[in-house]
């Protein structure tokens, strides 16, 4: 009989957790199974986490080899082989199984004796498998004869300890009685008994999910709760209008949209939402999005075990919540957001597919969307966008002054139509979803350009939005036909007005493209840098203060391809001065890291980038050809000098001449420089010539300084490259808050 030592972890930990668990215990890895599940990010995320589990552990040189080959997916098992001693090798087996999303480790060393479970015959099926295919005798271990249960653990077992990542287990609270918090929880009646978080859902059965804001509750489930702000600014006597909206693809909800009333004191009414649990087994997900004017405040993931029968944990959780995103930690500034027009979530989901979801047009909700889909489309937008950007000899496209020709610019404007067409349809247009479709065009087709939010709820998660174009479009480069009349005006203002009016005259014309059409000209895409520390909500920021005159850095590559960089440093540096400012200039890696946590309202990198084919290291490359990693802005100690001194600059990456620095490398930098502290990061969607850098980056520091909010900012200077017959405008991309914007505090 197989004998089994080993390293229980619980049921909602993730790959991640798994390996941690594995560290601790000293594991030597001799003959282990890994028993996942890739509902918890499927096994290309798992992989990955559990990489980084083991980053900076002391973790056995054999541990950390079999790792090698979990980066896999759509696999049943993987099979590996470790060395454990001069002439022994013994295989590692990956056994996924859609089912249950648990994990269970052991290696045969000493005797177990549990119940039959349902993972049983697939275990059995892969280690014989293993066996056979590497060709290494069973040593005596008769797999026929195995039997154990993934759950429930049995009570002899060792104590299940519980996730590492879900935030400390005691909330944070407060002595102040007038402290309100988000409470949630299930029940089995409209008014029944709380479910304890220990206890799990059954299949197919209809439950309530309770939730409310008032005082502290026991029963509430969610991991380290925030206090709201017991002083938030004027209310109105009719109180604030927040709607609560619910997401998922698991749970069948009755209602997905509530309304709560939020008053200077006291709690609100509870909501009862009647949902039904799945049929099938496993780990369920619900998404609950608190909204103020289509700002998503806050977004709570709930996560609830399903099982053919009421499962109780022993103290471990079966349902719990967690805040994943947030823009204002305790609702103080709540009140300061402006309206949006449209709101859009987007997250990856553990089926391998992405969630999107849309509030503010008349059919709101979520959609599915196949990550090979967008990613297809990305993927030719992106491509396309770099042959308006070079020619074949990789040479600028346009002149010095950014100027293109003007029948170079239709054309290139039908190219970019086209593909920012198939952006759009990738993602909102399929035959179910036909009418959210309609309503989401209709919604953004007023007199009035508007500001749309996207929220990203996978940090990872990068898409071209500023290049959709959703109007209606027969594609045919004959007879298609380029209205420039908004390019006849003198301004970037009057262009825009005069686009809005086109829109309203020939937007229904499915031969002619409009520069309406495209979300980054015609409207405002904001990316808010949201940040959730050990479970905690963080405020997104709308001022960067500055005490008197501003500070800025410069940290750029002196390498010397770059014919303009003198000269945009010099422009940068009598800027700051006539501003009576501050200028860190960095042209060494030990000047940057020593310039970076002083006190500065903008952090602009003036260089190269690059990284690995799979974008997992990247860097900017400064000074001559010195290398600068996301890592280093940890090792640097960086949020000691930003976010805990309250200084939260806007960072810029100009990185030119930079084909291998993708959006999804940018992606790899914007949670480290949002959890030190940065109030928002500007980026580039392909790789950008000096030319376009030094205009853009001018322009758009200009406006800074000047105090111009980055929306709009950003906006104006896509339409002066296109008074200049350039599209090129759609490389830039900002994540912050649109109406971010410099002041000074020292009146």
């Amino acid at each position: 009989m197989l004998t089994h030592d080993f390293v229980v972890v619980s049921h909602t930990a993730t790959i991640g957790d798994t390996f941690y668990a594995l560290v601790d215990a000293g594991a030597d890895m001799n003959w282990y199974v890994i028993v996942a599940y890739p509902d918890h990010y499927g096994a290309v995320r798992a992989g990955q986490l559990a990489k980084q589990a083991l980053a900076g552990r002391n973790a056995s040189a054999a541990l950390q080899t079999s790792l090698c080959d979990l980066n896999v997916s759509s696999v049943e098992y993987v099979l590996d082989t470790l060395p454990t001693g001069p002439s022994e090798v013994y295989p590692l087996a990956l056994v996924l199984e859609q089912a249950r999303p648990s994990v269970l480790l052991y290696r045969a060393t000493r005797s177990f004796d549990s119940k039959a479970g349902p993972a049983f015959d697939t275990l059995v099926q892969a280690m014989n498998a293993l066996t056979q295919h590497a060709s290494i005798p069973p040593k005596g271990i008769d797999f026929g004869d195995i039997s154990f249960s993934l759950m429930p653990v049995p009570e002899s077992s060792p104590p299940i300890p519980e996730p590492t990542t879900r935030g400390p287990e005691t909330p944070q609270r407060t002595t102040d009685v007038r402290a309100r918090y988000v409470n949630t929880w299930f029940t089995d009646r409209i008014d029944g008994q709380p479910f304890s978080s220990d206890r799990g859902l059954v299949r197919s059965k209809p439950y309530w999910l309770q939730l409310h804001i008032g005082p502290l509750l026991e029963e509430s489930i969610i991991v380290a709760p925030r206090p709201i702000d017991p002083d938030l600014p004027p209310i109105p006597d009719e109180g604030l209008l927040l709607r609560v909206k619910l997401f998922s693809h698991d749970f069948e909800i009755e209602n997905d949209t509530h309304e709560l009333r939020l008053f200077a004191t006291g709690a609100t009414e509870r909501l009862h939402i009647a949902l039904t649990a799945p049929d099938t087994v496993g780990e369920a997900r619900l998404r609950a999005g608190i909204y103020y004017q289509n700002n998503l405040v806050q977004s709570f993931l709930f996560h609830a075990w399903v099982d053919e029968y009421e499962w109780s944990g022993r103290g471990n959780r079966a349902i719990w919540a967690e805040v994943e995103y947030s823009l204002s930690e305790d609702l103080a500034d709540i009140t300061q957001l402006q309206p949006r027009r449209v709101n859009i979530f987007v997250n990856d989901s553990p089926d391998g597919t992405h969630m999107v979801g849309v509030v503010g047009t008349p059919t709101e909700g979520a959609l599915s969307v196949g990550r090979d889909k967008m990613k297809e489309a990305v993927t030719e937008f992106r491509a396309r966008l770099l042959t308006i950007v070079m020619d074949e000899q990789q040479k600028y496209r346009y002149g010095p002054d950014n100027a293109g020709g003007k029948d170079q610019f239709v054309d290139d404007l039908k190219t970019l139509a086209y593909l920012g067409n198939a952006l759009f349809r990738s993602v909102f247009y399929r035959d179910e979803t036909i009418d959210f479709t309609r309503d989401l065009r209709q919604a953004l087709a007023g007199a009035q350009p508007a500001v749309i939010q996207v929220a990203r709820l996978s940090s990872d998660f990068v898409f071209p939005w500023a290049g959709i174009y959703d109007q209606r479009l027969t594609v045919d480069r004959e007879k298609n036909q380029v209205c420039l009349k908004p390019l006849q005006q003198a301004t970037p203002a009057a262009a825009l007005d005069t686009c809005n009016a086109c829109l309203q005259r020939h937007g229904q014309d499915p031969n002619t493209i409009c520069l309406s059409g495209f979300w980054g000209f015609r409207h405002i895409v904001e990316q808010p840098l949201s940040v959730v520390r050990e479970g905690q909500p963080t405020s997104i920021v709308r001022e960067i203060k500055a005490s008197g005159a501003p500070a800025a850095s410069m940290n750029v590559y002196t390498g010397n391809d770059f014919k303009l960089r003198s000269g945009h440093q010099a422009w940068i540096d009598a800027l700051i001065q006539q501003k009576a400012g501050k200028l860190i200039f960095s042209d060494k890696l030990e000047h940057v890291k020593r310039g970076l946590p002083q006190p500065q309202q903008l952090c602009y990198f003036y260089c190269h980038g690059g990284s690995s084919p799979k974008s997992l290291n990247p860097w900017l490359t400064v000074g001559q050809d010195e290398r600068f990693m996301p890592p280093d802005l940890y090792g640097m100690a960086l949020e000691e000098g930003w976010r805990f001194q309250n200084v939260r600059p806007l960072v810029l990456i100009n990185a030119c001449h930079s084909i291998e620095f993708t959006p999804e490398a940018l992606s790899a930098f914007l949670p480290e420089f949002a959890t030190a502290g940065a109030s928002g990061i500007i980026g580039t969607e392909v790789s950008v010539f000096e030319p376009l850098a030094v205009e853009f980056g001018q322009g758009l520091i200009q406006a800074f300084l000047d105090g111009e909010p980055i929306g709009p900012a950003v906006q104006g200077l896509r339409w002066q490259l296109l008074l200049k017959y350039n599209v090129l405008g759609l490389v830039y991309t900002p994540y912050c808050y649109a109406d971010l914007c410099l002041v000074s505090d020292s009146a």
